[in-house]
């Protein structure tokens, strides 16, 4: 019989998440561009603030991912005794590559008419090994729409490898250990190498270890479990994760400040959201759709964009305006067909080797 862990819930985390990384890309980072239409000067510098902070959405992936994934495969131990590796990476192949190598494909040969795209060899053939954010660590991230696709190489490589140390990591004072260290890893990495640049701090896996580890440290100490916290609890939970949003957006702040507040944030957002009671809207049907989407709306999200670029030219504060309402109609969109008739296909047959269900369905 298979067990089952689903918090509906993450999908609405989920989709959050990606909308941070969407405001990021397309919405003006200067407060320059909302004073100019009228915006008052402290909300505008609040908001370019919070817009130079939406990259940390990609911090917020990687936490939940790892908090997800550990605890599935803890319960997976617990149930059986023992963990089917083999099994873990079909699903994870059936729910990432499909998308993932439709849009490098697409993205390689087919969308070379729009403006800018340049995706060179160098780099399809890094992302199609996954070792993508390596070579955009040292070479920069590719003028393509498929430049976000960096990150799964990150997630890709955790999953390679942790469910392979987690055989051998039996008690949770060990996992607490691995995941602590992780943190630690990455921490002083990021203060050996600060000197090669932003972008390495940013990609480089060996920076980012810190982010998996704290999923790992927080799948540990919830067991799996909704936490018990009251209302104004999550809701001072959820405010100091948007406080420190707002701290990362300040200008010039240092990646080796940043990442961790970043790190920070994406726990008290996902415990926050784990505990006991949720509320409704964030359970509720459209919310959960784009969250079960958010692959696809983050793989999808800077073609989106680049779309709306074409229906709105111009760099006036009106077209930033709608170039986003129009790319994030055009990502939904384009994340909705994906979803239907490209993804749940291969996850129907992700069900045949999944031990731990995930997901009202199988989306996860």
């Amino acid at each position: 019989m298979k067990r089952a862990f689903y918090r509906p819930e993450l999908d609405g985390l989920r989709f959050f998440a990606f909308l941070l990384v969407f405001l990021h890309h397309g919405m003006p980072a200067y407060a320059d561009a909302y004073a100019h239409i009228g915006v008052p000067r402290l909300l505008a510098i609040l908001i370019a603030g919070f817009v130079r902070a939406g990259g940390a959405g990609v911090d917020l992936f990687f936490v939940l991912s790892s908090y997800l994934i550990t605890t599935l495969l803890l319960l997976e131990r617990e149930a059986f005794g023992s963990l089917d590796v083999k099994k873990f990476w079909v699903r994870r192949i059936l729910r990432i590559w499909p998308l993932y190598f439709t849009m490098l494909a697409l993205t390689a040969i087919g969308l070379q008419w729009l403006p800018d795209e340049n995706l060179s060899g160098k780099y399809v053939v890094s992302f199609a090994f996954f070792f993508g954010n390596w070579v955009c660590a040292l070479s920069g991230f590719p003028a393509s729409v498929a430049a976000p696709l960096w990150s799964v190489s990150v997630e890709e490589q955790f999953y390679l490898s942790w469910p392979l140390a987690l055989r051998f990591i039996r008690t949770r004072r060990a996992l607490l250990v691995v995941g602590a260290s992780l943190i630690a890893f990455a921490i002083v990495v990021r203060h050996l190498t600060a000197n090669l640049g932003e972008l390495w701090l940013w990609c480089a896996t060996v920076c980012r270890t810190d982010t998996f580890g704290a999923g790992i440290v927080l799948a540990c100490l919830v067991d799996g479990r909704p936490t018990k916290l009251g209302g104004w609890q999550r809701a001072a939970l959820a405010a100091t994760g948007v406080a420190l949003l707002c701290t990362i957006g300040v200008p010039n702040l240092r990646y080796e400040l940043a990442l961790p507040i970043a790190e920070v944030a994406a726990l008290a957002f996902i415990v926050a959201t784990v505990s006991d009671g949720a509320p409704r809207w964030l359970v509720s049907a459209p919310l959960v759709y784009l969250g079960r989407i958010s692959y696809g709306l983050y793989a999808l999200h800077r073609l989106g964009l680049a779309l709306a670029k074409l229906c709105v030219p111009g760099n006036s504060p009106r077209s930033f305006g709608m170039s986003v309402v129009i790319g994030a109609g055009a990502t939904v969109a384009l994340a909705a067909l994906s979803y239907r008739f490209l993804e749940q296909p291969f996850l129907r047959l992700k069900d045949r080797f999944t031990v731990v269900a995930s997901h009202a369905a199988r989306d996860s």
